[in-house]
């Protein structure tokens, strides 16, 4: 079970907070796919934009 399906059942009052390097590079690699995210997101909006345009 991943992370995130763990934390959707966890109340935010009772979640404890992990510092252990394994959850640090899990956060790492979440925050990654998220910029990745963010990124393509900006790009649609771009192309969006110069199809608009011609």
């Amino acid at each position: 079970m991943s992370w995130v399906h763990k934390m959707k059942d966890v109340k935010i009052e009772s979640a404890k907070y992990d510092s252990s390097k394994k959850a640090k590079d899990l956060h790492k690699e979440y925050q990654k796919i998220l910029d990745k995210f963010e990124n393509g997101k900006a790009l649609v909006i771009m192309e969006e934009s110069i199809i608009r345009l011609l």
